[in-house]
């Protein structure tokens, strides 16, 4: 009897929508398919990734197996970041930033922290009307968050920078306004996005204007987070910062709507002055990721297109950023990457994307399968090995169209699929198209894909006879 497991994929194979629950398990990607945001490295076998919807993942053997949580203490929203100070303390934080059509004022973060390793995480923190971005803690007591508030009183200026500072390992929180003052017309407000502190004392923060062209600031403090003062405000969007001591900094700007080009800039005098130590032109609104190990070895990890399996670059300089050794791998999207010495790093991102490497990046394992990247918008299963799916990638064509139809085929529930059928340029197999299987007459049993609107014959195409179809 035919077995119909429509969630398998994931529609649109946005896992945006699936929550792990009993009985459900991810078939495609594996180990599970939630976007991942950020990444830490603990030691050469021990990894920490976090994603959205409350998603957790923890190696103990370099990436090989995974230990995965879905909705860390009953919380839905995106965890964003993820940070540890030893082997047994550290803090993850999240945001219910999942939901674009949110009012940005029925925003909330949290604040998790684990004082065993990561095996046991409890919420320590939890703030209402308000986006945080990103952590920094120098020590088991003194620690940094950064986002911003808003308020609807105030129309014209909405939103404003903030940063909060604990010091008792973030049980409780001190505000720091910080009210960045721009030059008319430019608005007065900042969405502050990064923060990183070397000491007690010295620390950044890098923000956003939200109108176009946007204008970026970084801002240094010398006491700790009280008094902040504007070290760069002419850049175009600043999106990664890092700094290794108080003079020696790197970030990474991109201009125009979706990254007509992006730099990574090299500073000598803790933000003052900037270099660029190298340019590209960047195609993707998807953000590059940074890092950098010690004043010399460092890693940039470029995306490729959301619906190319190919083209995406991970660059390697050994001599603070003067040349950049470049490694193409067959991942198109990154959210981020952390290394814990030379050798031993992870980048995390899209769907689930997880590569590792033990090498210093000569090479890179890939230790999530991800076998397509189209958009699906049908499923079928003959039995509970054999099905298909039906869909588009939203990417240009070699003939000039905007779109790809494609179907799959699996022949072990799921695990792993192949291509059957790719019409280049043709219109979506998008909703209100179906593929499903159909008696024909009195012969065997056949899969049909009715796909209404497609350059295909009108018959509908065969995807062979069930089971068993070629």
């Amino acid at each position: 009897m035919k077995k119909l497991l429509t969630i398998l994929i994931t529609l649109n194979l946005t896992p945006f929508y699936l929550n792990a629950q009993q009985g459900w398990f991810w078939q495609n990607p594996l180990p599970q398919g939630n976007d991942l945001n950020n990444v830490w490295v603990l030691d050469q076998n021990t990894i920490f990734a976090v994603g959205d919807r409350g998603t957790l993942l923890k190696s103990d053997n370099a990436g090989i197996d995974w230990e995965i949580t879905y909705k860390l203490e009953g919380i839905s929203e995106n965890i964003v970041d993820v940070q540890f100070i030893d082997d047994q303390k550290g803090w993850l934080l999240a945001t219910n930033i999942q939901d674009y059509y949110i009012d940005i004022s029925q925003q909330t973060s949290t604040i998790f922290s684990t004082i065993d390793g990561g095996i046991n995480w409890n919420i320590i923190a939890d703030f209402d009307s308000l986006r945080l971005n990103d952590l920094s803690f120098i020590d088991g007591n003194i620690g940094w968050v950064v986002g911003y508030v808003y308020d609807e009183s105030n129309p014209v200026n909405p939103m404003t920078g903030m940063v909060f500072k604990t010091s008792d390992g973030g049980f409780s929180w001190d505000t720091l306004f910080v009210q960045s003052v721009a030059s008319p017309p430019q608005p007065s407000y900042y969405s502050y996005s990064s923060i990183q502190f070397i000491n007690s004392d010295t620390g950044w923060i890098a923000g956003k204007s939200p109108v176009w062209p946007p204008i970026s600031e970084l801002l240094r403090t010398t006491d700790g987070g009280l008094n902040w003062t504007i070290v760069n405000d002419s850049m175009a969007s600043v999106t990664r910062i890092q700094f290794l001591n108080s003079n020696i900094g790197w970030l990474i700007q991109i201009g125009c709507p979706f990254g007509c080009f992006y730099q990574i800039n090299k500073t000598t005098d803790g933000g003052l002055n900037w270099d660029v130590v190298f340019e590209r032109s960047f195609f993707t609104s998807i953000i590059p990721s940074l890092f950098f190990i010690n004043d010399d070895v460092g890693w940039v990890a470029e995306p490729g297109f959301s619906s190319v399996p190919t083209g995406a670059f991970i660059r390697r300089t050994t001599d603070a950023g003067i040349t950049w050794l470049t490694d193409t791998v067959h991942c198109p999207l990154y959210g981020a990457m952390h290394f814990n010495d030379e050798m031993n790093g992870c980048i995390v991102g899209k769907y689930g994307q997880i590569l590792n490497t033990q090498d210093g990046g000569e090479s890179w394992i890939p230790r999530s399968s991800f076998d397509i990247v189209d958009n699906f918008n049908s499923v079928d299963f003959y039995d509970q090995d054999v099905g298909w799916a039906a869909g588009y990638t939203g990417r240009p064509t070699p003939e000039g169209g905007e779109t790809d139809g494609r179907i799959y085929k699996t022949t072990d529930g799921g695990f792993s699929w192949q291509e059957q059928l790719f019409v280049s340029g043709s219109p979506y197999l998008y909703p209100g198209n179906r593929l499903r299987c159909v008696p024909r007459g009195r012969q065997p049993r056949r899969c049909r894909s009715y796909i209404s609107g497609a350059q295909i014959p009108a018959a509908g195409w065969h995807a062979g006879r069930c089971p068993g179809g070629v």
